[in-house]
């Protein structure tokens, strides 16, 4: 188990207790295999049968409120954290628990277990972390701020506290102490990251050298392309820059930045003096919030205005209504092409699909059963060169938060996004403009999970939009 062979160590637990089915320990360490072997079925029946060998043993409760979550069970997650909390009240780590049971299901509860953590354990790091998390999706982020700062000027060590203190500064628009303290993102809890270039030092900023730097892409493609804007600068400043890229942004940002080298995997990187994040860069670079202008920087084809391409046709609107369903958010940022109904069944709209995805063609052939007007296209092979001439072939990009809303926005395309309640931190909690990028409209939602509103807001500005393109 410590070397994480849980498949191993669950064949040779099941021989153990097939001679020894009184012993406890094996049956509770079983479950935890189980449940790192995402089997949540196989682990609550180990972990009950634990449970009732040694009813008053510790955390077996969690244990099984985390295998319930496997099994898609909130509601029994929520009872096995009320019953430890019930057996342990003192431990702080149950109450944390039952707070994120109930964040599962959006019960208002949430915060009642985070504040009773708090109260047992006061200034502890982790639960203030989480209760202003919980109160950033409250929106209240003035007394988010009022209980993170003090905790975390005591507490630097702490990542996720240090992040959430972070996010706090984006929510409320403070991007220049957002930008200035991103680099606490490495240090939050499985913030996802390559330690393959670790053997290179991490740049830490100051005059060109000799030796070259390499800019390496973060874990999404919407945070590469986002923050490409902040190469040219680096390059301006007389540093040797190697560009670090996906293979799928190869091609599109290729031959539009000014660099020594664009490198794709990790044994060519060898040769680097030092290394750089890529959302580092404006940390390193003393970007402020007021030096962004949102103007495009990556290279443009054609038109992205809002004319129509041929007199008195169509409006042409490119549709991307999901996100990657690997993202921690995705359930919240994406929706079905059924809730977009409405808008598919526009007069002098041209809607054509942009989404990527194995089942797109599928959903689109009901929409068209079900009376909407959307066209498919090729399927994307994974390629932003491909996806940008899309883009570029249409009058205005409506998509969710997700990489492609990106993408048209650093070319300068007319891109309408749509956000969730709780959106992330990059784009704040209010506002319809964003200074990322000029030619991006933002579209939120007025109340968790619900699309109505927002929908309601596109679908009144399209028929202006198309309009005035008749017209």
């Amino acid at each position: 188990m410590n070397a994480g062979r849980f498949a191993e160590a669950a064949q040779v637990l099941e021989e153990v207790l097939g001679i020894n089915p009184g012993w406890s320990v094996g049956w509770l360490n079983l479950g935890l295999c189980r449940i790192r072997l995402r089997e949540g079925d196989a682990a609550m029946r180990a972990l009950e049968e634990g449970l009732r060998l040694d009813p008053v043993r510790p955390k077996v409760r969690l244990s099984l409120a985390d295998a319930a979550i496997l099994q898609g069970r909130p509601d029994r997650a929520i009872h096995w954290c009320r019953e430890e909390c019930g057996q342990f009240p003192g431990e702080t780590g149950s109450w944390v628990a039952l707070g994120m049971a109930f964040e599962r299901v959006d019960h208002p509860e949430a915060g009642d277990a985070y504040r009773e953590a708090l109260r047992r354990s006061p200034g502890d790091p982790g639960v203030v972390a989480h209760l202003g998390r919980w109160m950033h999706q409250r929106h209240d982020l003035i007394a988010a701020m009022a209980l993170l700062d003090p905790v975390r000027r005591l507490h630097p060590e702490n990542g996720r506290l240090q992040w959430q203190w972070t996010v706090n500064c984006f929510l409320r628009g403070d991007i220049t102490l957002g930008l200035r303290h991103l680099d606490s993102r490495w240090a939050a809890p499985d913030f996802p990251r390559s330690r393959a270039l670790d053997a290179i030092p991490v740049w830490s900023g100051g005059a060109p050298t000799r030796e070259p730097i390499l800019v390496e892409p973060e874990q999404g493609y919407g945070d590469t392309i986002q923050f490409l804007r902040f190469v040219p600068e680096l390059v301006r400043l007389g540093h040797r820059v190697w560009l670090g890229l996906p293979r799928a942004l190869e091609r599109l940002v290729g031959n539009s930045m000014d660099v020594e080298r664009i490198i794709t995997g990790t044994e060519p990187a060898a040769g680097a003096g030092a290394r750089i994040p890529i959302m580092s860069l404006p940390a390193r670079l003393g970007v402020r919030g007021e030096d962004l202008c949102g103007d495009p920087y990556l290279p443009t084809r054609g038109s992205s205005s809002m004319a129509p391409r041929k007199p008195g046709g169509p409006l042409t609107v490119g549709l991307v209504w999901r996100g990657n369903p690997r993202h921690a958010n995705d359930r919240r940022r994406s929706l079905s092409l059924r809730e977009l109904h409405p808008l598919l069944r526009l007069q002098g709209i041209d809607w054509v699909s942009l989404q990527w995805g194995e089942d797109t063609h599928a959903e689109i052939e009901r929409a068209v059963e079900a009376g909407c007007k959307i066209r498919k296209s090729p399927t994307p092979d994974g390629d932003f060169q491909d996806s940008a001439d899309r883009i570029r072939r249409t009058d205005l990009v409506l998509s969710v938060d997700t990489a492609l809303c990106h993408l048209a926005g650093a070319i300068g395309h007319p891109v309408w996004t749509l956000l969730p309640y709780n959106p992330d931190w990059r784009w704040g909690l209010t506002g319809e403009q964003t200074p990322w990028y000029r030619s991006m409209r933002l579209y939120r939602q007025a109340a968790l999970d619900s699309w109505g509103e927002p929908i309601a807001r596109l679908e009144q500005d399209l028929r202006a939009a198309s309009h005035s393109v008749a017209d």
